[in-house]
C-alpha cells in the first residue's frame, strides 16, 4: 500500500504546483521589443550609413577651431566656485531696509 501512495502523491504534488507556472514562453518571444522600438524611433536617418554625400555644416577652419577651443578646455581644471557665497547679491534690495509705518 505504501508503494502505492508515495507515486501517487508525488504526481499530485506535481499536478497541484503546475498550475501555478508562468506563461514565460509568451513573454519571452517578446522581451526586449520595446527597447529596440525606442532606439529605432531615436534614429533621425537610419540609412546614413549608405549616403556618400559629405554632410553640410561647419566649413574646416571653424571645425577646426572649435576642436581646438575643445581640447583646450580640459588642460586646466576650473575654478574652484566658493560655495558660502551661493544666494548672497548685493542687489539694492539686499541693502535697504525694508519701510517701517510711523504708527507703529
Amino acid at each position: 500500500m505504501h508503494a502505492l501512495i508515495r507515486p501517487l502523491g508525488t504526481a499530485v504534488i506535481i499536478l497541484a504546483t503546475s498550475g501555478c507556472t508562468s506563461p514565460t514562453p509568451q513573454l519571452d518571444a517578446e522581451f526586449g521589443v520595446s527597447i529596440r522600438q525606442s532606439v529605432d524611433l531615436q534614429l533621425i536617418n537610419p540609412f546614413a550609413l549608405y549616403d556618400l554625400n559629405p554632410v553640410n555644416g561647419l566649413d574646416g577652419v571653424a571645425a577646426v577651431n572649435a576642436a581646438r577651443r575643445y581640447e583646450s578646455s580640459f588642460a586646466a581644471p576650473p575654478a574652484p566656485a566658493n560655495v558660502f557665497a551661493v544666494g548672497v547679491g548685493s542687489g539694492a534690495a539686499l541693502t535697504q531696509a525694508p519701510a517701517v509705518p510711523a504708527n507703529q
